[in-house]
């Protein structure tokens, strides 16, 4: 229940939202909470990705990873990762990570519409010669290695998932307070 104008209540039901719903909140909101934050570089890099993949009807991704991860592909920094076979390596990246990513699928697309690159080898080519030059800059920058950067403790998925149960709490914690009952402290 949830309190409304003049002491009136309502029930609220729990949803389970389409991806698209969680892309819509999460733009939407407020981008200094760790959550927000997270989710909307999440949602960029799965965009881009998915626009790169339309374009190149499915380059060899291993190609940009080997170039920015010094050499490992996608089963290697998966493994390096401990991830489950389910598991997708974006969703267990800092932003750090995550947007070292995103800035080399953006320059490595750029490149390519640039130079009109047409064929699929030249296309792979290009991945990996970005995101090593992406790496070298990280690395003259005095920055962390794309494979050195420590993992989030949690998903994003799980993240997500605390966040709802914070929220949860909140508003359990706000009826509480509204009809009186101290039992829930």
């Amino acid at each position: 229940m949830i309190e409304l104008a003049k002491g009136a209540q309502r029930e609220i039901e729990d949803l389970e939202l389409s991806r698209y719903a969680c892309y819509l909140i999460v733009q939407n909101a407020n981008p200094r909470k760790k959550i927000v934050a997270l989710g909307q570089t999440y949602f960029a890099v799965q965009t881009r990705r998915q626009e790169l993949q339309d374009d190149f009807h499915k380059l060899d991704e291993n190609k940009g990873y080997q170039g920015l991860y010094g050499g490992l592909g996608v089963k290697e920094i998966h493994h390096r990762k401990s991830l489950k076979k389910s598991q997708k390596i974006l969703d267990h990246m800092g932003s750090t990570e995550l947007a070292a990513n995103l800035f080399r699928a953006t320059q490595t697309d750029e490149k390519i519409r640039r130079e009109d690159i047409k064929d699929k080898e030249k296309a792979n080519q290009t991945h990996y010669v970005v995101g090593k030059t992406v790496r070298e800059t990280i690395k003259k920058l005095g920055g962390t290695i794309p494979e050195d950067l420590p993992a989030p403790a949690d998903s994003i998925e799980k993240l997500a998932q605390q966040e709802k149960e914070k929220q949860n709490l909140l508003m359990n914690a706000g009826e509480n307070i509204e009809t009186g009952n101290q039992e829930a402290y």
